[in-house]
């Protein structure tokens, strides 16, 4: 099972500037990853009164769902823009700055862990993984959501296909481990029982992307993604418009007849126990 990158500082540092850019214009791609909130604490069966630790929160959707039930939460991120998002929407809700690798909590302090589409942002998830076991507490349970494969993540596919074939430029962004490793269940199994987890669950949640228009899409992962819109923004404005074009033309058979676009964006529910 191979989980390392390369160069993990150079990819955790890519991704920090990518999401301090990103936070600011995030709500519109926000509205794809929130579709996994209600899933994630439904099987991670929070409850009045538990601690829930949500790793990666973003502007802190999944961190105010969850206080709502009644869970004592906190949210953290390695981005201070993204915090101070967080901390604005949810002023009752603790955020925190902080590196996944190595939070500052005490051993043993959270029931409940929820990482809602961060894994595929962490640089070391081994280490992530073992620091998460670290201050969960026994029987802790927690979740994961992921991009599913690329079949079964259409809207991401198309645009990735349309760049491969259309553009020239070479892009220097430090490589992550792809999504397809997550999408296997052996790997994700080998994953969490290497640092402390067993797993439970794992779904199949088929999530549809709604979009306004087919034009849109391009210029929501330019704004809210970080790796897709580094791809997207190094090219020469003629290979956007044909990326354009050719994502329009693909969208086509997902388009609505009053224009709107509801295109599958499949994503993987894993819950796992200590």
């Amino acid at each position: 099972m191979e989980t390392k990158i390369e160069t993990p500082i150079n990819f955790q540092r890519f991704e920090y500037l990518g999401w301090q850019k990103a936070a600011a214009k995030y709500s519109r791609f926000s509205l794809l990853t929130q579709q996994s909130v209600g899933d994630l604490i439904k099987h991670l069966n929070i409850q009045f009164g538990d601690k829930l630790l949500d790793v990666a929160t973003g502007p802190g959707f999944l961190a105010s769902r969850a206080q709502e039930i009644g869970a004592e939460t906190v949210g953290i991120d390695l981005s201070e823009e993204m915090i101070e998002l967080a901390k604005k929407n949810y002023p009752k809700i603790e955020f925190r700055v902080a590196n996944a690798e190595k939070t500052g909590f005490y051993n043993q302090t959270f029931d409940k862990i929820a990482v809602n589409h961060g894994l595929i942002h962490f640089a070391r998830p081994n280490v992530v993984l073992s620091e998460l076991n670290r201050v969960a507490r026994r029987r802790a349970v927690i979740g994961l959501t992921i991009w599913d494969s690329p079949d079964r993540t259409v809207a991401f596919s198309i645009v990735s296909k349309a760049i491969s074939d259309l553009s020239s430029v070479q892009i220097n962004a430090p490589k992550g481990i792809p999504m397809s490793f997550y999408s296997e269940k052996k790997n994700v199994r080998e994953l969490l029982d290497s640092n402390g987890w067993i797993l439970t669950e794992f779904i199949h949640l088929p999530v549809v992307w709604k979009l306004e228009t087919p034009e849109s899409i391009i210029d929501i992962l330019m704004e809210g993604t970080v790796l897709m819109a580094s791809k997207l923004k190094k090219q020469p404005r003629s290979v956007l418009s044909q990326i354009r074009d050719v994502v329009i033309h693909k969208l086509k058979p997902y388009t609505t007849a009053n224009g709107k676009v509801e295109v599958p964006q499949g994503v993987l529910l894993v819950v796992g126990k200590k």
